[in-house]
């Protein structure tokens, strides 16, 4: 950004330095959502609260229980690789660095499978498998993550129209 468009204050220039605010915040925020899938199931695991129900398995074999562990370590780190990489790229746009739009991509995959995780835990919350307070609990940060991943597609692409309009117009 130049300085002679800091100094321009008509409301398209104003909306995407308020964009451009808005995606070094929220992409902090994506990254913290990422930590906070490490702290969950570090929790967990501390405390030793089960994470898969072991009724729901029934009776499998202990090979059976290894692969899907390894397989669930493996998506919750590609979650977090996931995350760390989108939040990275929103601060960076942010920030007026030129960022490729792939980031943009995993950002949607993030928001898809928000919906699901918040599907699935609507489905907990009205059949109170777990405790009802753990319930709520992350019932709110799968949607407090879910609306910054949404706001920050949103800001993101206003601030990329306004740049390619002005592009367009020298």
């Amino acid at each position: 950004m130049e300085a002679k468009e800091i100094l321009q204050n008509d409301p398209e220039t104003i909306k995407f330095r308020r964009n451009s605010k808005t995606l070094v915040i929220l992409g902090t925020g994506v990254m913290v959502f990422a930590f906070w899938t490490i702290v969950k199931i570090a929790a967990y695991l501390i405390l030793g609260v089960p994470i898969v129900d072991e009724e729901e398995l029934g009776e499998t074999d202990e090979l059976f229980l290894i692969i899907f562990y390894v397989i669930l370590v493996v998506v919750l780190l590609g979650d977090v690789i996931i995350r760390l990489i989108v939040g990275l790229c929103l601060r960076s746009e942010g920030l007026g660095k030129r960022v490729k739009s792939g980031y943009l991509v995993l950002n949607v995959w993030l928001i898809l499978f928000g919906v699901v995780s918040l599907w699935l835990e609507i489905e907990d919350l009205m059949m109170l498998n777990d405790t009802f307070v753990d319930e709520y609990i992350t019932l709110f940060m799968e949607l407090s993550s879910f609306l910054i991943l949404i706001e920050a597609f949103i800001a993101a692409i206003g601030a990329r129209r306004y740049k390619s309009r002005k592009v367009r117009a020298m």
